[in-house]
């Protein structure tokens, strides 16, 4: 019942708010690190706020035009392509199922992979997605949590048995 009414799974959490993730990471770690020399924290965490890898596609709007594309087009294909489309649905009784399509995870695990995604112009011209765009994984946030419209992280604990109540269990 506790975590549904804090949305915590730990016995004790601090809510930290803030605008700027940076800071709130800086003093999260700050308040995790305090809290870990109190005698009876256990399970000690700060709700991960970095360090997510994104994979992040730039379009080049001259080379796309060059190539005699557009970036709608271009952008539909990854989203396809690494995303994934519903094409249809399967009926199981009253219960339906999408069948969704991608590429196979093997030929979209690394950049160089998705560089490599084949765009084919209005010509027929084959054209690598790195060609017209810049492919990038970078760093980012895994969820950025919200309460009341303001950013938050939960530095989070439990409380452990200390020395003078596991004394008391041996009268």
């Amino acid at each position: 019942i506790d975590e549904l009414l804090s949305g915590v799974k730990a016995e004790i959490a601090l809510k930290l708010f803030g605008d700027d993730l940076e800071v709130l990471a800086e003093k999260g770690k700050e308040i995790e690190k305090l809290i870990r020399t109190m005698k009876g924290a256990t399970g000690v965490q700060m709700e991960p706020i970095t360090g997510e890898a994104q994979l992040v596609i730039r379009a080049d709007h001259d080379k796309i035009r060059q190539e005699g594309l557009n970036v709608d087009d271009v952008m539909n294909i990854v989203e396809k392509a690494v995303g994934g489309e519903t094409i249809g649905q399967v009926l199981d009784g009253e219960r339906r199922f999408d069948i969704y399509m991608r590429i196979a995870e093997s030929r979209r695990k690394t950049k160089e992979q998705i560089e490599s995604l084949i765009i084919e112009s209005p010509s027929g011209a084959h054209i690598p997605l790195g060609r017209v765009a810049k492919v990038d994984i970078e760093e980012g946030p895994p969820m950025v949590s919200r309460e009341k419209g303001r950013r938050r992280v939960v530095i989070q604990c439990n409380v452990g048995l200390c020395a003078g109540l596991s004394a008391f269990s041996r009268r």
